[in-house]
C-alpha cells in the first residue's frame, strides 16, 4: 500500500497530512471544519487529498495502509456541555459526589446510593428519572462488576434503548476515588456523542474504499481502532499529537528545551518539552474536574486567529470568545460582523487575500476594515495602529502564558534564553516573531507542515494499549496481575489486526516507577502498589529525508511584494513576499518579508532573519 493519512479536526479547520510512500512525497491539506458534523470535514479532507493526488477517493483509500484521526468531538462536548444525562450509582462507602451537582454536571436526583445487591433497583430509579447512561462507583472492582452483571441480566445490551453502564474500575484505576468517578462520569457523558460520529465516519470511509480500521488518536500518545477506544482517551488528542511532533523536532535539532505554541482559528495551546521529554500527567484536569486520565500536559489559552477583538473601558481585549468556523472572521464573508485577530492581520497586509487556503477562500479586506474600525475609534488611533495593537496584544498574552507554563515545568530565566519556540497552527507563523520577542526567546522553528502540525505529530504514532491494576487485597499477586494484563494486551492487539507488538511492564512503588523485563522479575520487588503494561504495535510512519544546504539567495522563490504595516517605528513598507513551496535548504531571508504558503503565512519583521535548514524547517531568529 502506498499512502498514510493523518487528519486532525480543530474548531475552525480540519488538517490533513498525506504521505505518498511510493513517490516519497508529502501533501498538506486544510479544509473548513463542519461543527454540526465533524466527520463531514474528515471526508472533505480525504476528498481534497485525492484531488491533489489526481486520484478518485476510492483509489486513494484502497491504497491507504493507515488512517489516523485526532478530533475535538469529546473536547467540544465537554466545553459546550452537550453530553448525555448521566446518573451515578454510589456504593455505601464511597464519597457522595456533590461536586458534580455543584458544578452543574448533573442533578441531585440523578445520584443514588446502593450496595451491589441493590444495584438493579437504583439503576431503574435513575433510568426512570431520565438517565441516558449510568456510572457505578463502588469501593471494589468486584462490587462494581456484580452490580453491572445484575443490571445487564435484566436489561441485556442487545435490547433497543439499553442504557449504557460504566464502572469506574473499567475506565480508571488510580488511587483517588473522586478522580476515578470523574473519569467514568465524563466518559459516560461524551460516549454516545463520540461513538455516533466515529462509527458513522468509519462506515462512510469503508463505503468509499478504506480496507483498514480507522485509528483514533489518544491524548496519552498512541492510537487504536474505534471499537477499542474509550471516549475520554480522545480528549485533547490533537494538541497532544502536536506536542509529540514538537518533541521529535526538538530532538532532531539537538534542542534541550522547547516551548510549543499551537495557534489555530479557535484556540491556542501551549506545551513544554523539557530535557527532551514531554510531560504526562497521571491525573488530568478537564473542565475543572480532577480526572484519573494519563494525558500529555497541554495548556489551552486565548488569542487565536478567530478570537474576537473589542475595547472595554478603554482597554483592548482579545478573546476568549471566538468567531469559530461559522460565521468566522468578518473577512471570511460568511456573516461574521465582529473583528477578529485574522481581520487585524489582513488590515496590516500580513495576509494575502487572494492566497488564503491556496486561493480556495478569498478574504475580503474591506469587511475586515469595516469590522475593525469601531475598535480604532474606541482606542482613538488610526486603523493601522489599532490592527498593530491587536497583534502586539496577542504577543503579550502568549508571552505571559508561556512564562507561566515554563515556570510550571521548572524552567528558569536562563533556561528560557536557550529555549526555542516550536510554532504551528494556521495562525501561528504570522505571530511567531512577536511572541519570540515578547517572551525573551531568540528563535522559533516552523516546519513545512506547521499549519497541520498536529496531523504531522500523529503521523509518528503507533497503535498503543495501556493497562494498569492496583495491587491490593483483591489483587495481591503482582506477577499474576502482570500476566493477566499481558494476556489482555496480546488479545486486544490481535483484535486490532496486528501480530507484532512490544510490551513494557512497569511496577509502581514508594520509590517511584521501575520497568521490568518480565512478570517474574516482580517477585523480588517489595511494596508494589500498581502494575502497568503498555503494548505497542508499530504502524508505518512518515519519513523525512534531509536535503543538501545550498545558496542562501532566495530570490528564485520571490512572488512579488505587498504593502504592509510594521508598527509605529516603521509604518507601511513595500514588503517582499516569497513562495514557501519554492524555498530550498540554505535559503536566507532578512526582514521585513513574508513567506506565503498554501495554508499559512510566516511574517518576518524588521530585525528578524529566516533561514531554511536541510529538512525544510524555517528558523526565525532575532538578529
Amino acid at each position: 500500500m502506498s499512502f498514510t493519512i493523518d487528519i486532525d479536526t480543530g474548531g475552525t479547520f480540519t488538517d490533513g497530512l498525506i504521505a505518498d510512500h511510493a513517490r516519497e512525497t508529502v501533501h498538506v491539506v486544510k479544509v473548513p471544519s463542519t461543527p454540526h458534523d465533524p466527520t463531514l470535514a474528515l471526508l472533505d479532507c480525504v476528498t481534497e487529498a485525492a484531488r491533489r493526488l489526481d486520484l478518485t477517493v476510492p483509489a486513494l483509500l484502497r491504497d491507504t495502509t493507515v488512517l489516523r484521526y485526532a478530533n475535538t468531538i469529546a473536547t467540544n462536548a465537554v466545553i459546550e456541555r452537550r453530553g448525555a444525562k448521566v446518573g451515578v450509582l454510589v456504593g455505601p462507602d464511597e464519597p457522595w459526589p456533590s461536586w458534580l451537582v455543584d458544578e452543574g454536571w448533573t442533578e441531585a436526583d440523578m445520584i443514588e446510593r446502593a450496595a451491589a445487591a441493590e444495584a438493579l433497583s437504583g439503576f431503574q430509579t435513575l433510568v426512570d428519572r431520565g438517565a441516558q447512561a449510568v456510572v457505578v462507583a463502588m469501593a471494589e472492582p468486584a462490587e462494581e462488576q456484580a452490580a453491572k452483571r445484575a443490571v445487564r441480566h435484566e436489561y441485556p445490551g442487545q435490547f433497543l434503548g439499553a442504557t449504557p453502564v460504566f464502572t469506574t474500575s473499567e475506565v480508571a484505576d488510580g488511587p483517588d476515588p473522586a478522580a476515578r468517578l470523574n473519569a467514568a462520569f465524563l466518559a459516560a457523558y461524551v460516549h454516545r456523542h463520540l461513538a455516533g460520529y466515529l462509527q458513522r465516519a468509519e462506515e462512510r470511509l469503508r463505503l468509499q474504499g478504506l480496507t483498514r480500521p480507522l485509528l483514533v488518536v489518544h491524548s496519552s500518545g498512541g492510537a487504536s481502532r474505534v471499537a477499542r477506544t474509550h471516549a475520554l482517551n480522545t480528549y485533547n488528542s490533537g494538541p497532544a499529537s502536536g506536542l509529540l511532533g514538537a518533541r521529535a523536532l526538538a530532538r532532531r535539532h539537538g534542542v534541550r528545551h522547547a516551548m510549543t505554541l499551537d495557534m489555530g482559528g479557535t484556540s491556542v495551546d501551549l506545551g513544554v518539552v523539557a530535557d527532551g521529554q514531554a510531560a504526562i500527567d497521571e491525573t488530568s484536569h478537564i473542565a475543572g474536574l480532577p480526572v484519573d486520565l494519563p494525558a500529555m500536559r497541554v495548556y489551552a489559552v486565548g488569542g487565536a486567529g478567530g478570537s474576537l477583538v473589542g475595547v472595554e473601558d478603554g482597554t483592548l481585549r482579545v478573546g476568549p470568545d471566538s468567531a469559530g468556523a461559522r460565521p468566522g472572521p468578518a473577512c471570511f464573508g460568511l456573516g461574521g460582523q465582529r473583528p477578529t485577530v485574522t481581520d487585524a492581520d489582513l488590515v496590516l497586509g500580513h495576509l494575502d487575500p487572494e492566497y488564503f487556503l491556496d486561493g480556495r477562500m478569498r478574504l475580503d479586506p474591506e469587511r475586515a476594515r469595516t469590522a475593525l474600525r469601531p475598535v480604532a475609534e474606541a482606542l482613538g488611533v488610526p486603523l493601522d495602529e489599532a490592527a498593530w495593537q491587536v497583534k502586539e496584544k496577542v504577543a503579550e498574552m502568549s508571552a505571559g502564558y508561556a512564562r507561566t507554563v515554563a515556570a510550571d515545568h521548572g524552567l528558569s530565566g536562563d533556561d528560557l534564553a536557550a529555549t526555542v519556540l516550536v510554532v504551528y497552527g494556521g495562525a501561528g507563523s504570522a505571530h511567531a516573531a512577536g511572541i519570540v520577542r515578547a517572551t525573551g526567546l531568540r528563535k522559533a522553528l516552523m516546519t513545512p507542515y506547521s499549519a497541520v502540525f498536529s496531523a504531522y505529530g500523529s503521523s509518528g504514532l503507533d497503535v498503543v494499549h495501556a493497562y494498569s491494576r492496583r495491587i491490593d487485597r483483591n489483587n495481591p499477586d503482582p506477577v499474576r496481575v502482570a500476566e493477566t494484563l499481558i494476556a489482555r494486551a496480546r488479545r486486544d492487539i490481535a483484535g486490532e489486526g496486528f501480530d507484532e507488538l512490544t510490551l513494557t511492564i512497569t511496577a509502581t512503588r514508594a520509590e517511584g516507577e521501575e520497568v521490568v523485563a518480565s512478570p517474574e522479575e516482580l517477585t523480588g520487588l517489595d511494596g508494589i502498589t500498581r502494575v502497568a503494561v503498555r503494548a505497542v504495535a508499530p504502524v508505518p510512519h512518515v519519513a523525512f529525508e534531509p536535503g543538501e544546504l545550498g545558496d542562501p539567495d532566495a530570490s528564485a522563490a520571490r512572488r512579488g511584494e505587498r504593502d504592509a504595516y510594521w508598527g509605529p517605528g516603521h509604518g507601511r513598507v513595500a514588503t517582499p513576499a516569497y513562495e514557501r513551496r519554492f524555498l530550498r535548504p540554505g535559503h536566507r531571508i532578512a526582514g521585513p518579508a513574508f513567506v506565503d504558503g498554501a495554508d499559512t503565512t510566516t511574517a518576518v519583521p524588521p530585525g528578524f532573519t529566516l533561514t531554511v535548514d536541510e529538512h525544510g524547517t524555517e528558523i526565525l531568529s532575532l538578529d
